[in-house]
């Protein structure tokens, strides 16, 4: 559950979107205590809303009888891997208030970032991994990523804030092929990433980071120029020197004076052209590295243009120290933003009646084969002993909550949802944000909003 890099956040080891297409349907939500007749019958949008009047008043039995219905009708109509993880985001979702974001999720065989290693080539990766699985006989080469990235690939899982989906990449899903827990904190996490949007505060906190090493970056660059100056005033008074001691050792005969003043002349001057011709080598690759930096930064990191390779090379000392110390700051926050994640994943698990214990088994797995139980300041994830104290310690609070939704008789009503069957992914949409669409009248079409 990985950060964005200070852009997409991906999420579940240390580490691309489109709008939904295709012929979609929005299910009825049932909320038999709480949804108003006057709102079901206004429906504009072919909605309905089975057996209104009955559901208001329904016993719990009957009210999860007729939840089983409407989730029947999606385990009909959703692909067999995707209805799991469709369930427990709707548990997950609806059993916790606090959700007020819209999320869809979707299985995915390859991601962009497993797809450039192999391949190389962002543009054919970007759309490899938007797709569902294609077969050899509709694109060879994307059927052979996803078959590469799906039997050797890592297990991983990310959110997308730009479109609030979650991916969770066939890898993991067949890692935990038989863990319905470890899958849902899997889901959990990562919703807890889009409900607390920590792809725009990693952007934002970065963007001050970098415009705050802009700035140092900038002193130093005109402290650099200062020093240009200032040497080059004092080179070109002893290449003045060097000649008029040559000019006068030579008129008074002194030739050996005369050559070895020409010659310190000479010395200064190539040395000088040397010192110059390295400058603009350096700037041509320093031109290259800084073009995944932030604007300011490079913009600050081209105003060394005309620096001698002596002090460019000082510069860059100091450059390195500040954007070093942004990097930090970002890894730290990505490693806290983890934490948050965890901990938030183990109360909406524990809302829902599900237990939260996979979660530990989560970090087990994906810390197998490795060695680091604690995070080092370059490490976008916590170390596995960190992370299972901080688990274990969320999951010792949360344990009244799990105790009482287990309990509960009725179980909270399905929320709406929308399948798209040729992104297959599916959409689901918090109990507020479903009323709302629901309100909404029947959208005009382009022959009747013209003629009005």
């Amino acid at each position: 559950m990985m950060p964005p890099s200070p852009n997409p956040l991906s999420c579940l080891t240390p580490l691309a979107s489109g709008k939904p297409r295709g012929q979609q349907r929005l299910q009825p939500i049932r909320r038999p205590w709480r949804a108003p007749l006057a709102v079901l019958a206004s429906l504009a949008t072919g909605l309905a809303a089975e057996e209104p009047a009955a559901a208001l008043n329904a016993s719990p039995a009957a009210a999860n009888r007729a939840a089983e219905k409407t989730y029947q009708r999606a385990k009909a109509e959703l692909p067999g891997p995707l209805y799991p993880y469709y369930r427990l985001l709707d548990r997950i979702m609806s059993a916790n208030g606090a959700i007020n974001q819209k999320a869809t999720i979707g299985l995915r065989s390859l991601d962009e970032s497993s797809c450039k290693k192999m391949l190389g080539d962002a543009g054919v990766c970007a759309v490899a991994a938007e797709l569902p699985d294609v077969s050899k006989q509709d694109h060879f080469l994307i059927w052979a990523l996803q078959v590469a990235g799906s039997t050797a690939g890592a297990p991983n899982a990310f959110a997308q804030s730009s479109n609030n989906r979650i991916v969770i990449n066939k890898a993991l899903d067949l890692g935990f092929s038989d863990d319905l827990e470890a899958k849902a904190c899997v889901v959990a996490h990562e919703m807890a990433h889009l409900q607390q949007d920590h792809s725009k505060q990693m952007k934002k906190a970065l963007a001050g980071w970098n415009r705050e090493a802009a700035g140092k970056i900038g002193s130093a660059v005109r402290n650099a120029h200062s020093a240009k100056s200032n040497t080059q005033f004092w080179s070109t008074l002893a290449m003045v020197a060097n000649a008029a001691s040559a000019g006068y050792s030579a008129s008074m005969g002194n030739t050996s004076a005369a050559a070895e003043a020409t010659n310190s002349y000479q010395v200064l001057a190539a040395r000088q052209q040397a010192d110059a011709i390295m400058g603009r080598k350096l700037m041509a690759e320093i031109y290259q590295l800084a073009q995944g930096e932030a604007p300011e930064v490079f913009e600050a990191l081209k105003a060394m243009d005309g620096l001698p390779a002596s002090l460019v090379a000082r510069t860059m000392k100091d450059v390195n120290v500040y954007l070093s110390g942004v990097s930090d700051q970002a890894m730290a926050l990505s490693r806290e933003q983890e934490y948050e994640a965890d901990r938030l994943a183990v109360n909406y698990l524990a809302k829902a009646g599900i237990n939260p214990e996979g979660c530990l088994r989560v970090v087990t797995y994906l810390h197998r084969g490795q060695y680091n139980p604690v995070s080092s300041k370059n490490d976008t994830h916590p170390g596995e002993l960190e992370r299972t104290q901080s688990l274990k310690q969320a999951i010792a609070a949360s344990a009244a909550d799990y105790a009482r939704s287990k309990a509960q008789l009725l179980k909270p009503a399905p929320l709406l949802y929308r399948y798209d069957n040729r992104l297959e992914v599916v959409t689901l949409y918090p109990a507020g944000r479903a009323q709302d669409r629901q309100s909404r009248p029947a959208p005009l079409d382009v022959d009747n909003l013209l003629s009005k």
